[in-house]
Order: structure tokens, then C-alpha cells, then sequence
């Protein structure tokens, strides 16, 4: 194990040759981020590293819109001058996020339908057009994903809901599992009565499942045949899957249960106020993203580790994200990025905080790699100099299409973190202050370096 040492961080007054001399040296040298991975793979081995969380309920409701609970995006929803929260409520949910959970604005890409949807939020990956067409008849999806990592990791997963889930995915995967169909928009009843009665099964039985997942249809059904988003029956809707929340977060908090549960609710995409979807617009993809836990300790600020306010994700950093909090490996070909406020409010140590988004990172340039069809050497020399970065050069000036552009987005972003991992976890901390805590030595760098880290941080992030 690498030795471990305190830091003090403080703000740099300048810079001389030596620091530069010394910063250029610290991201050329391959051995800096083999030691971060080598520290990273000792922690697992011994044992050391282990998930916040090793039970999960995912609840997806069909077309949640971000303001249905409104909240979570409040300042948006009184400029567009919605009263949402006057006819949309979702009581308990609101309760519960503000004590013991942090509530997220999820932007899905396009199409905004179920299936290609499913597949962001449990691969990481951004689906072709076609899988619009194909939504109507859903194909078995075979890249790695979250259902089939947990699963390989000995978890049990039960499934009931949209029976999208299971022509996607290999049976198999599920200990248990019950589908509805979609396709009778009319009923928005008996779709969603039929997934309580196995939900509310399930919960006296806890020790037989570890990762459960739903996905209720009444919000969108309501929303293509009884008058969309004002529909006089939304509100009783959102109150009955309110209820379920309530009952599924009752049950996994009790005092007898002994583990900690992480419960996670979105929806696939939003819907316009005629109730319709598949566009584009903030309606159509904004969607709610809720993580609550069931520690007895109150879970930090809605805040990210730079001191902002954290309202938009992308929905593609689902999986990513769940995967680190399940300790689970990345989706393969996940384009998505660990959301740093979501395990600073739950807690997660630093130090493993540091090895997901490390591992992260790496993962994003092996598939730009993949997508550009250029070597990985290619995005570790040029780090030899912070003056001639020929790779951010490159991938500043490719063109691609969505799925491309998407992976030079993130590969850009996170590509800093090879070279910036010091800033991102000494410079700052969760209150955007300066403060102390350990890390392994191989890490340490003076302030000056850490200065000139920050410049390049800034420059990756801008260009």
C-alpha cells in the first residue's frame, strides 16, 4: 500500500520554470496514473473498497416529467410560470428528497421513447435513430449493462413493469420478473395496479432479492389518451405513485432491516402538455432523477464539489453512477460520467471517490479511442507537455456524429482527470473551501504544480 500523508492545500502565488518544468513532468510520466490504478486495484483486492450500497429499488414512471415534482427544479418551473406544485404533488417524495436524498434534473437524448431509453439509462450508450422504428418491436439488446453486471456479481434482480425490460434483456438476468404491455394507452390503471401487487409481494420478502426494479406506465398512458400533462387525472396519478414511494421507502428503512438501501426514481423521458414525446424539447427530455438513501444520517446539500448547484445530468451517467455506488463495473461502452455530487451527498470516502471517477475517465478515452479509431497511446503522449497538447487539438477539431460528438464531449472533460485528479480532490472541497484529508503519496504535488493543474483544467474544459 502506498503510503498515505496529509495535505494542506493553499492558493498559489505563482509560477516559475521549475514549477513548469516540474507540472509537465508530473502528467508525462505514465507510472503517475498506473500508481493511481495500482492503488485503486490494491484497495479491491484487500478488501478495502467496498459499496455504499449493496441493495437497490429503481422505480421508473413513464414520462415523469421534471416538474411534476417541482422541487427539484423549481426556479425553471416558476419561469415558465407553471403552478406545478399546486396540481402536481408528490408529497412524500418531496419530503423524503430534502431530508434524505438528492433530486436531479435528467436530460435524455433523442428519440424520447421508452426503449432506446431503457437502453441509455442501463448501458451508458446513446442509441441510433433507428431505434425509434424499432421501439415498436424491442430487440434483445446485447451490450453490457448494469442488469447483466449485477447479475454476474451474484445479485438478484426482480423486475415488474413494462415488458420492454424483458424483450431487451436476457430473462435469465431476472430472479423474478412480470411484464404489462405498453400498447394499450388507454388503460392507465390495471398496468400500474398489476406492478404494486408485486412490488408490495416483494417487500415482505427482502432477503430474496438484492436490486429490484419497476417501471409503471400510468403517467405516460394518461398522458397520450386522457389529455396530457393537464389532464384532470394526473394529479390522483402522480398521488398514487406517491403512495408507492412511500410504501417501498417505508419497508427498506424499517428498523429491523439491517442493510441500507439505495432508491433510485426517474422517469424515461418527459412528454409535451398535450402528452405526446419522441422531440426534443426540454418538455420531452427532462425528466426527474431522485437518489434516496436509507442511512439513518442526513444525506449532504444538493451541491456539487465546486460549490454549484447540481440540477442537470445527462441521463446516460445513470448507469455510471449506480454502478459505483453498487460497486459494480462500468457498462463497457458507457459514455456516461459518475455524478460527483451524488456520492458526495451520500457520503462515498474520497479516496474511492477518486478510483470511480479514475476508472471513469480511462473507460471515456478508450472508447473515443474506439469511436475515432486512434491508438490509446495517442491520448497519453501528448499529456508529455502541458504548451503542445496535440490530442486536445484533435479532439477539439473532429467532427462526428451524436453518438461521436458525445464521446469527445466526455472524453474532453474528463481526459483533464489523468493529469488534474490533485485539483479535483485537494484543491477543492465539498464547500469550495480549502481543506485537509489523506491521500496516497504518489499524489502530492507543491502548490505551485497545483496551480498549473488548474490552468490545464480550465483550458480541457473551455476549448
Amino acid at each position: 500500500m502506498a503510503e498515505e500523508v496529509v495535505f494542506t492545500t493553499s492558493h498559489a502565488n505563482g509560477m516559475d520554470s521549475t514549477a513548469n518544468s516540474k507540472a509537465a513532468d508530473f502528467v508525462r510520466r505514465e507510472d503517475k496514473y498506473k500508481a493511481i490504478d495500482g492503488y485503486c486495484a490494491r484497495r479491491v483486492t484487500k478488501g478495502a473498497t467496498k459499496p455504499l450500497f449493496n441493495k437497490m429499488v429503481l422505480v421508473v414512471i413513464d414520462a415523469l416529467r421534471h416538474d411534476f415534482i417541482p422541487s427539484i427544479d423549481d426556479k425553471r418551473s416558476v419561469q415558465k410560470g407553471r403552478n406545478s406544485g399546486a396540481k402536481h404533488r408528490m408529497p412524500f417524495t418531496e419530503t423524503i428528497m430534502q431530508t434524505n436524498g438528492v433530486g436531479l434534473v435528467s436530460i435524455s437524448a433523442t428519440p424520447t421513447v421508452t426503449m432506446p431509453r431503457i437502453k441509455a439509462m442501463i448501458s451508458g450508450t446513446l442509441p441510433s435513430f433507428m431505434d425509434f422504428i424499432l421501439n415498436l418491436s424491442a430487440y434483445r439488446f446485447n451490450g453490457e449493462n448494469l442488469v447483466e453486471n449485477a447479475f454476474k456479481a451474484n445479485k438478484r434482480v426482480v423486475f415488474f413493469g413494462d415488458e420492454t425490460w424483458i424483450q431487451l434483456l436476457p430473462q435469465h438476468l431476472f430472479a423474478k420478473y412480470n411484464g404489462t404491455s405498453s400498447f394499450f394507452a388507454t388503460d392507465y390503471t390495471e398496468v400500474d395496479t398489476n406492478v404494486t401487487y408485486c412490488v408490495d409481494r416483494e417487500l415482505k420478502r427482502l432477503k430474496e432479492w438484492d436490486v429490484m426494479i419497476m417501471h409503471y406506465l400510468g403517467v405516460d398512458h394518461i398522458g397520450h389518451s386522457h389529455g396530457g400533462y393537464h389532464s384532470r387525472l394526473m394529479p390522483k396519478k402522480l398521488l398514487e405513485m406517491d403512495s408507492v414511494i412511500k410504501s417501498i421507502y417505508t419497508s427498506v428503512s424499517a428498523p429491523d432491516v439491517s442493510e441500507p438501501y439505495l432508491v433510485v426514481i426517474t422517469g424515461d423521458h418527459g412528454m409535451t402538455d398535450i402528452g405526446n414525446h419522441g422531440g426534443n424539447t426540454p418538455e420531452e427530455t427532462d425528466t426527474a432523477l431522485i437518489f434516496l438513501s436509507t442511512n439513518q444520517t442526513k444525506v449532504s446539500a444538493n451541491y456539487d464539489s465546486f460549490g454549484h448547484k447540481a440540477e442537470r445530468v445527462l441521463q446516460v451517467d445513470i448507469s455510471s453512477t449506480l454502478s459505483a455506488l453498487l460497486g459494480l463495473p462500468l457498462p463497457n461502452k458507457s459514455l456516461g460520467k459518475v455524478m460527483l455530487n451524488v456520492l458526495n451527498a451520500l457520503h462515498m470516502r474520497k479516496d474511492e471517490q477518486m478510483c470511480h471517477m479514475f476508472a471513469n475517465a480511462l473507460q471515456i478515452i478508450r472508447n473515443h479511442c474506439r469511436n475515432a479509431r486512434q491508438p490509446m497511446a495517442s491520448l497519453v503522449d501528448p499529456f508529455s507537455t502541458l504548451e503542445d497538447n496535440t490530442t486536445i487539438q484533435v479532439l477539439a477539431g473532429h467532427k462526428y456524429n451524436q453518438n461521436h460528438s458525445q464521446s469527445l464531449r466526455f472524453g474532453k472533460q474528463q481526459c483533464l482527470l489523468i493529469s488534474g485528479l490533485v485539483w479535483v480532490y485537494l484543491y477543492r472541497s465539498d464547500y469550495g473551501t480549502v481543506s485537509s484529508f489523506k491521500l496516497p503519496a504518489f499524489l502530492y504535488v507543491d502548490r505551485n504544480i497545483r496551480a498549473k493543474i488548474v490552468f490545464f483544467h480550465v483550458y480541457l474544459i473551455i476549448i
